[in-house]
Order: structure tokens, then C-alpha cells, then sequence
């Protein structure tokens, strides 16, 4: 992580984008850019695509885009499919020297971040930005922002609004050191990039083509679901649905990641789950087999002592 570990990221514009339908290029993209700093975008919805230096790349929703500055880019939307994005605009410098290339081993289209992950993330940043232009009070010496907008949006129309419009357009302000919300952003981000740059070193360790990563990341989300509700009733059937497998290609991908089946691995959730409430609660064992997903208190002692090696009863003693 040593490309962090020396750069001071300064965030300059955040928003987030609504493209229309019915369009192939929307404003400011109706024609190519040459961007003045980085931006990461993350597209919450929509089918479109990039190109820049020859290259042309496929984006889809879920997935996040670094664009370098002093680099012309061109994008265009599927009609059918608008894009929306949310987008962070953002300088690195090191010891006071401007940084134009991002990390060498992040790729310009990122795959290795869940999805989930960059969405929350990214919003909330374009939210806290927005929380701190509508908490004008606390601007400094307590004066209106409207009588000293030291940050507005791109548009002044939007400037007023009690409401984020969409799209919303939020520059940085003149002054950060007072704002919460901001510094809050600006760690959250720098925390983000850090996720960034930590998957994309794997991947590139780990030397797996994307559709594994793909693989491990589904994998990964439907077991910790498991390890989370362990005592949910649902079927291995359900889980390929979910992940759009037939039951026998989910379990041999399951397995391979897993290294057990999926039913084995409930069976562990449960049995783990059963051993914290053992030992820290007061709750009879009959209770405990029902919460877990047992049809009765017989079947899950042997279940749990097949796995542990003793009875429920005499663990909790012991």
C-alpha cells in the first residue's frame, strides 16, 4: 500500500448523474474531454461505454471506471439503458508534486470491488458533501451561504434548492477544516481507495481471470449470508436461483471456494452459532435448535456432537 502511504488526496467535486434515456451522449459528454483531475465513478445503473487512448471498454451497473487527468475520453450511453453514475473528482499529489497516473496495478476498469460496497460508499460521499452545503449555519464567522458561497454547485440554478437535485453537483469548499461532514467524506474516500487498491494487488497476485474473482466474490457474499442467518430455511436449490447456477454447477463452485458444500457449511453456521449461544445465553437447548432451524432438539444434539464431539448439554457444562 505504499502508493498511499505518501500522497495527500485533495476531493474537488463530487456528484451524481442521471443520464436521460433516448440519448446517446449527455452534458457535458457531447463531445470528448480532457479531464483536469482523477475521477472515479461508480454506475449505479445503465449500459454504456468508454474510450479513451485507443481503447474502448464496456461498462455496465456494479462497476467503477478511474479516469486519469490529461486524458481525452469519450462516453456514450445505450439509449435503452441510461447510465447513472456517481462520481468523485479528485487530485493526488506527493510531496507537493501533482500525480497524473494512478497506482500501475489498478487497471482503469476496476472489478475487484464489490458492488454493493462502491455504491454505498460513493453516494454517502456525495451526501455528506451536500449535508454540509445545506448545513450553511455552519459556515465560518456563522454567515449565510448565500451572502458567502465559499462552495456552490456547478449549476447556481441548483444553488437554492432545499432539495439535492438530480443530477447534483457539489464542489469542494474554500475552506475544509471546519466542516465534519467534509473531513468525514475525504476519510471515508481515501478508505475507499485504499479497498481499491488492496483488491486490484490481489487479483493481480492471485493471477484469476475476472469471471473467478466474479466467482469468489458471490461465493463470498452468499456464505457470510449463511454465517449471518444460519438459521434460515433455504435450500441449496434457492442459492444457485439466486446466483443464476443450476444446483450441481453452484455446489462444485461453492465447494471449490469453500472447500465443503453449501449444506455442510450451513450445518457449521448453525453448529458455531449454537456454541455462542451455549455458552452466553440462557436459553434451553430446545430453544436454541428451533432458532437455529431444527425441527426438534434431537436432531441437532446429534448433529451438534457429530460436529463438536460432545453433547449440547455437556459443552454447555464444560
Amino acid at each position: 500500500m505504499s502508493f498511499l502511504q505518501d500522497i495527500e488526496i485533495d476531493v474537488v467535486h463530487v456528484g451524481r448523474a442521471d443520464w436521460p434515456s433516448g440519448i446517446e451522449t449527455y452534458s457535458p459528454w457531447h463531445t470528448t474531454r480532457v479531464l483536469k483531475h482523477h475521477e472515479l465513478w461508480f454506475f449505479w445503473r445503465g449500459n454504456g461505454w468508454i474510450e479513451a487512448e485507443g481503447e474502448r471498454y464496456e461498462v455496465r451497473q456494479g462497476q467503477l471506471y478511474w479516469f486519469r487527468p490529461g486524458v481525452e475520453y469519450s462516453v456514450t450511453q445505450s439509449p435503452e439503458r441510461p447510465l447513472g453514475t456517481n462520481f468523485i473528482s479528485f487530485d493526488i499529489q506527493r510531496e507537493g508534486e501533482y500525480v497524473a497516473e494512478p497506482p500501475p496495478d489498478c487497471s482503469p476498469h476496476i472489478d475487484v470491488v464489490e458492488a454493493d460496497l462502491a455504491e454505498t460508499v460513493t453516494r454517502h460521499i456525495v451526501e455528506l458533501y451536500w449535508q454540509c452545503y445545506v448545513d450553511y449555519k455552519d459556515a465560518p464567522n456563522g454567515e449565510d451561504l448565500r451572502s458567502n458561497p465559499y462552495f456552490l454547485f456547478a449549476n447556481d440554478h441548483y444553488q437554492y434548492l432545499i432539495f439535492a437535485p438530480n443530477p447534483i453537483s457539489i464542489f469542494r469548499p474554500t475552506v475544509k477544516s471546519v466542516q465534519a461532514s467534509i473531513l468525514t467524506a475525504d476519510t471515508l474516500f481515501r478508505g475507499f481507495l485504499m479497498e481499491v487498491l488492496t483488491q486490484s494487488q490481489r487479483s493481480l497476485k492471485d493471477n484469476t481471470a475476472s469471471h473467478d474473482r466474479y466467482q469468489r466474490r458471490l461465493i463470498s457474499q452468499i456464505a457470510m449470508r449463511i454465517q449471518q442467518e444460519p438459521g434460515a430455511k433455504i435450500t441449496t436449490a434457492e442459492l444457485a436461483t439466486e446466483c443464476g447456477y443450476s444446483a450441481d454447477y453452484f455446489t462444485r463452485v461453492f465447494k471449490k471456494i469453500m472447500h465443503c458444500s453449501p449444506q455442510r457449511y450451513q450445518v457449521y453456521a448453525r453448529i458455531n452459532k449454537a456454541c455462542l449461544l451455549l455458552r452466553d445465553s440462557d436459553l434451553l437447548i430446545k430453544q436454541i435448535a428451533l432458532q437455529l432451524g431444527y425441527c426438534n432438539e434431537y436432531f441437532f444434539s446429534r448433529q451438534f456432537k457429530e460436529v463438536i464431539g460432545r453433547s449440547p448439554s455437556d459443552y454447555r457444562k464444560k
